[in-house]
């Protein structure tokens, strides 16, 4: 007990001894948020380092460290996701900065739960504090595995294992459903559960197969709806995930064979699919509503494709892949973006092609890069596939092409033996030796590249069309067919994103008689590309 007593009079061998010297040096942190995050961290790792801290007083300075940091923290995250000026190294040290600064945090907080774990009179001594500290740890976990999906780092071994340890301790202190206000200023309290369902629902949500912008959307939106979440320790309607508490691992899909362990815990979307579902309503119909909770730097249309991305993902039947993989190793030649697959992808052969060309002046010649100097052909990339399936493959990117692989980034394939194909990455992740990959969705493996000749619109008469001012000859548009023939049955095309007007009809220059196709749908935009459905027009199908 004397031992005990005198620690209280121990001074720290450490600049950060007391709350005031704290308060004292936090004053004078850097106006840059990248310097300040940075300096806040270290703060961070040697006052957990430190020997001769009172518990109290080491609690004390990690939560006022901790809340002076907090502001720079979404600042340096913001410059990642929007700033197109920085360089590729530049960002990366945004990430790195924000990553280490939840991850010391963590390892801050969970120093001092350990100590009061471990002895009794510390345990009362802050039974009221416990709470908010294990709130506090579980958020920095979550905000850490958020951090790493930004950047397609899959949430690994030690940081599951260390979620839902921390979780177990709330439920052995009979806190993990105890509301707290987490930092000052915040609307709404919130618990242990709610901090660690942040974690689980947005990793169902699939962020590989997000861009890292709809990542930390569906973050927002996930922390803002975590209250409506269910979370079981039995098996319940609603519940379509399940983690084993004991075990390392992400969540998995329930099924028959589901554990039923007494450290396994079931948890859905519950009711907030239906106040999901209530905002896409309100988005889609009023023209003048407006949703500010998930942030103003988002459309509105950016948030309905994400708040419908997770109806889908959250419900009781996700998207999954429903084809095997077989290993492949082979290598690939690789073009980015529309333009250049235009470029690659041969050209439907069309019998009155001379005559076109002829009628073409040489700038939209260009413009349609119909005649183009061989020296100017897209520049290839060399990758190595990795796997395939019949509508899908994986690749290994290359480091000088990590940073122009996105989610809905448009690639013209080939391997040596197979002609051009058209591919969509879909999914990215890293492997353990933080190699970049790309799950490719096969849109097409034989595809034409066709001119259009704007003739016409739904309602005008077919021989009305070329008395029509957009039949000026010059109106023409370059499209990848995914399915040439007209016998196919998926009717798709591919064309510069933004060139999309439903009910348009076109004359296709391929084959040897006129044919004549309309725009219909818009299927997907990607980066810079629209997907259309069309419908190819016979007889009097266009009056």
């Amino acid at each position: 007990m004397l031992d005990w007593l005198a620690n209280l009079s121990q001074k720290p061998d450490h600049p950060m001894h007391s709350i005031e010297e704290a308060e004292r040096l936090l004053s004078g942190l850097p106006e840059d948020p990248l310097k300040a995050l940075e300096e806040i961290t270290s703060w961070l790792t040697t006052v957990t380092n430190a020997a001769g801290f009172r518990l109290a007083t080491r609690i004390g300075i990690v939560k006022l460290v901790d809340e002076t940091g907090q502001p720079f923290e979404p600042e340096l995250n913001r410059l990642y996701l929007a700033s197109r000026a920085l360089k590729e190294f530049e960002r990366q040290q945004l990430w790195q900065a924000a990553l280490q600064f939840w991850e010391r945090l963590a390892h801050a907080y969970r120093h001092c739960l350990d100590e009061i774990q471990h002895d009794p009179r510390l345990l009362r001594a802050h039974q009221d504090e416990l709470p908010l500290l294990v709130v506090r740890t579980l958020r920095a976990l979550a905000n850490q595995a958020k951090v790493l999906r930004l950047r397609y780092v899959p949430v690994r071994e030690p940081l599951w294992l260390e979620l839902f340890a921390l979780y177990r301790l709330s439920e052995d202190a009979r806190c993990d459903n105890q509301r707290v206000i987490a930092y000052a200023g915040e609307t709404w309290p919130t618990t242990a559960r709610q901090q660690l369902l942040r974690a689980l629902m947005l990793d169902a949500a699939r962020p590989d197969s997000m861009l890292p912008q709809q990542t930390e959307l569906a973050a927002r939106i996930t922390a803002r709806y975590a209250d409506a979440f269910l979370f079981k320790s039995a098996p319940e309607a609603g519940c379509n995930w399940y983690v084993d508490l004991s075990q390392p691992r992400p969540p998995e899909h329930v099924t028959g064979a589901a554990t039923l362990e007494t450290t396994a815990r079931f948890f859905g979307a519950g009711v907030a699919i239906v106040k999901i579902k209530e905002v896409i309503r309100r988005l889609s119909s009023e023209s003048s509503a407006k949703e500010q909770r998930f942030g103003e730097e988002y459309t509105s249309q950016e948030k309905l494709v994400v708040l419908g991305r997770l109806t889908r993902f959250w419900g009781e039947h996700p998207p999954h892949r429903s084809e095997p993989r077989h290993s492949v190793n082979a290598e690939l030649a690789v073009a980015h973006g529309f333009p250049a697959a235009c470029l690659l992808v041969p050209r439907a052969e069309y019998r009155g092609w001379a005559e076109v060309i002829l009628s073409m002046d040489d700038n939209l010649k260009a413009t349609l890069g119909i005649i183009s100097d061989p020296a100017n052909v897209p520049q290839q990339e060399k990758w190595l596939q990795r796997d395939a399936s019949a509508r899908g493959l994986g690749a290994e990117i290359p480091r000088t092409s990590e940073s122009r692989a996105r989610i809905g980034t448009l690639f013209a394939l080939k391997s040596e033996s197979e002609p051009w194909c058209m591919g969509v990455a879909r999914r990215l992740y890293r492997d353990g030796e933080d190699h970049a990959h790309a799950g490719i969705e096969v849109l097409a493996k034989k595809p034409a590249t066709v001119l259009l000749r704007r003739v016409g619109q739904t309602g005008m008469r077919v021989e009305d069309w070329t008395k029509s001012s957009a039949a000026s000859g010059y109106d023409y548009l370059n499209v990848i067919v995914l399915g040439a023939n007209v016998s196919a049955v998926r009717h798709e095309l591919l064309l510069a994103r933004g060139g999309f007007v439903a009910g348009v009809i076109y004359e296709a220059m391929m084959g040897d008689g006129k044919q004549h196709l309309r725009f219909e749908e818009l299927l997907e935009q990607g980066e810079d590309f629209d997907r259309v459905r069309f419908s190819w027009l016979t007889g009097d199908a266009a009056k």
